[in-house]
């Protein structure tokens, strides 16, 4: 039984080839609800963010396919353009809970269709009116690379495409910049892995919205997962109340995270994995960091409903510490693997 229904699938698959043809002048298209579980074709067009931002209410949920051409700068300072799709989830501010739990059970498969025809570079989901702007489209579709000065934030097709906004100079960090921290080990309750957590005093403000247990040691977790100096390479949060708690951290990569997926527990967690590209014929090899969520599937709907505020908070915190390449959110076991995150990472470069 599928999650969801399409009120008109061949009108989908249509629409969906259009974005993918570089010919087309389609360049976007909203989805959205025909009662519980049909979903329908809203509109396409050409143009862009300002041409269909107006179809997004604050009462309902939509998803979007966008195509746009994305300019940036190598390394050797040539700037070259690409044309890269995005898949958008807009949760309205007035959406109730219950609908918001919907959206968890059908965001993935939808992706996941949209997957089958055409190449998705990143995914962006929102929460808040103000999250969704051309910056920050273009800070998930470009992952690490930097913007260069001078150079266009997008172009889109069409007559009514949106003016390109600016994004946010890039910034530069070394490992001397990082907070300070003193080391104290403990162990998780149900293992006998000794994990190395980092207590100490963080220079970087909690966001307003999240609450940790103990936020000198998340935070100097979070500042050492991204120190080129130290071993840890992973660190995971969980629920305590209505606050987080380092549930774990270690050097092990996925393998010791991924224990932590249990089916009644919601999880979040930065882990750092060196990914390898091919540049004019040679392989190198970087660093990279991506945001986990994992939401088990006996977790209740409300809260599910709950945690999406948690993990966009969380994450826009993370962001303090570290750049964040990717993001991938899980609902069952076989939406994430080490596999599955190597293939997010290495869809940046």
């Amino acid at each position: 039984m599928s999650a969801f229904d399409w009120a008109n699938e061949s009108e989908v698959q249509e629409v969906l080839e259009q974005i993918r043809k570089s010919d087309s002048n389609t360049k976007w298209a909203v989805f959205g609800y025909e009662g519980d579980k049909t979903v329908k074709l809203v509109q396409s067009g050409p143009g862009g963010l300002e041409d269909f931002r107006s179809l997004l209410t604050d009462d309902d949920i939509f998803y979007v396919v966008y195509s746009l051409e994305v300019k940036d700068q190598d390394e050797g300072g040539e700037v070259f353009s690409a044309t890269k799709v995005i898949f958008i989830t807009w949760v309205g501010t007035k959406c109730k809970p219950m609908l918001k739990a919907k959206s968890s059970q059908h965001r993935l498969p939808i992706y996941k269709y949209a997957l089958r025809s055409l190449q998705l570079a990143a995914e962006l989901q929102i929460l808040e009116p103000e999250d969704l702007t051309e910056a920050n489209i273009l800070g998930k579709l470009r992952g690490t690379h930097v913007e260069a000065e001078g150079v266009p934030a997008a172009s889109t097709g069409g007559s009514g495409g949106a003016a390109a906004a600016a994004s946010a100079p890039a910034t530069t960090s070394s490992s001397s910049a990082l907070p300070s921290t003193s080391r104290a080990s403990f162990v998780r309750k149900d293992q006998s892995t000794t994990h190395v957590a980092f207590k100490g005093t963080s220079n970087v403000n909690t966001d307003a919205n999240l609450s940790f247990v103990n936020p000198d040691e998340a935070n100097g977790l979070l500042a050492d997962v991204r120190n080129d100096g130290t071993p840890t390479n992973w660190v995971l949060f969980g629920h305590e109340g209505k606050s987080l708690k380092v549930l774990g951290s270690g050097s092990g990569g996925y393998t010791e995270l991924e224990g932590f997926f249990q089916d009644e527990e919601i999880v979040y967690g930065v882990l750092g994995l060196e990914v390898a590209d091919e540049d004019g014929g040679s392989e190198y090899k970087t660093t990279k960091y991506i945001f986990i969520s994992w939401v088990g599937p006996k977790v209740k709907p409300l809260t599910k409903a709950r945690s999406s505020q948690v993990r966009v908070a969380l994450y826009k915190h993370a962001k303090n510490h570290l750049q964040l390449a990717a993001e991938i959110q899980a609902l069952e076991r076989s939406e994430i693997s080490e596999e599955l995150i190597k293939q997010k990472l290495n869809a940046t470069f």
